[in-house]
């Protein structure tokens, strides 16, 4: 499993499109991304010359964007030859790439343990075959199964990026996505949400009232119920949402779609909340101060203060008063009168 216990650094290489056979529904990687070109050496050089850099333990070398193992071999090499002087050195300790399900193979897998890779995501996006296909990804279900299978066989740490609210998708599917994922052990997870951005078939589609992305809350609600199985099943959940770009915070890119950029923290706020409702009751004051963990502050009261007015709404009372106190347990919560 994934060390979580030492703080983390992921320097991310993007490479859009790069080794691509598909031009996904939903994908415009320069958007995404906010990088057009690869400039391996510069991006390194620049984090390592920071002045926090070495305050970090796991420091890691990240491949994004495109499909790593599609591209020639010769440039697989290449690439990741180019960075192995940082790891032999000390500077970074790992390095991890991201692609398809149906991109690996015995032969990938024996170059990249051999390059020091440590951590490879797939982009699952769906169990579901129909929605794959909407999706325009070229792969199905089985190839996920395959490719995570390889994965555990040479022992790498292994990462699954899901995609709720494509077309074609619904909470029954998601969750069985979820169930699905959680069979095949995979030691991280990513949640991203099918956002319509600028330029790609999703637009296109959203544009012909033929797809109605999630709505903000309801998106939110998804992911909270899909975040806490993978968590509880042993699955470390290392990001919901797409990560806010420059690109992607101009308001013309981002058509439409639960975009925002505090979703994760929408997403832990609801989820800390549902594990806190069983010591909600009905109080006989009609003012009421709360008492939580001072780590779990933040959770309690939500994006702009929304987890305060859920619990109000359940407590019935006024909430006059948040207050975190680092001697109370974590995941409790207590009340006073106030």
């Amino acid at each position: 499993m994934a060390d979580t216990t030492k703080r983390h650094l992921v320097v991310p290489i993007f490479i859009p499109f790069a080794g691509c056979p598909h031009k996904c529904i939903f994908c415009e990687q320069k958007k995404i991304s906010g990088a057009s070109q690869v400039k391996i050496l510069e991006t390194l050089d620049t984090a390592v010359s920071s002045p926090h850099f070495y305050d970090r333990e796991n420091r890691e070398i990240a491949f994004y964007g495109g499909t790593f193992t599609n591209l020639p071999l010769k440039t697989i090499e290449e690439m990741l030859s180019s960075v192995l002087p940082y790891i032999k050195s000390g500077k970074f300790k790992s390095i991890r790439i991201s692609t398809r399900p149906d991109a690996i193979s015995d032969d990938i897998c024996l170059l990249l343990k051999d390059k020091e890779v440590k951590t490879i995501e797939i982009g699952v996006q769906s169990m579901n075959d129909e929605v794959l296909m909407l999706a325009g990804r070229g792969h199905k279900a089985v190839d996920t199964i395959r490719s995570m299978e390889l994965l555990h066989k040479y022992d790498f740490i292994s990462g699954v990026q899901l995609m709720p609210g494509l077309p074609g998708d619904n909470l029954k599917r998601f969750m069985d996505t979820i169930a699905d994922v959680i069979a095949l052990k995979p030691d991280l997870a990513r949640l991203y949400p099918a956002v319509v951005i600028k330029g790609t078939g999703l637009s296109e589609k959203f544009y012909e009232g033929c797809y109605k992305p999630l709505e903000l809350g309801e998106a939110v609600s998804w992911c909270a119920e899909a975040s806490t199985k993978l968590e509880e099943s042993g699955v470390n959940v290392i990001r919901i949402g797409l990560m806010e770009t420059q690109s992607l915070s101009r308001g013309d890119n981002v058509v439409a779609g639960p975009y925002h950029p505090a979703f994760g923290h929408m997403v832990k706020s609801l989820q800390y909340h549902k594990r806190i409702e069983k010591y909600f009751k009905r109080l006989p004051w009609k003012k009421v101060c709360v008492l939580v963990n001072k780590n779990e502050l933040a959770l309690f009261c939500g994006y702009k203060n929304d987890g305060i007015i859920r619990a109000s709404n359940v407590l019935q009372a006024e909430i006059t008063k948040v207050r975190g106190d680092i001697n109370i347990s974590p995941g409790m919560i207590f009340f006073e009168e106030g």
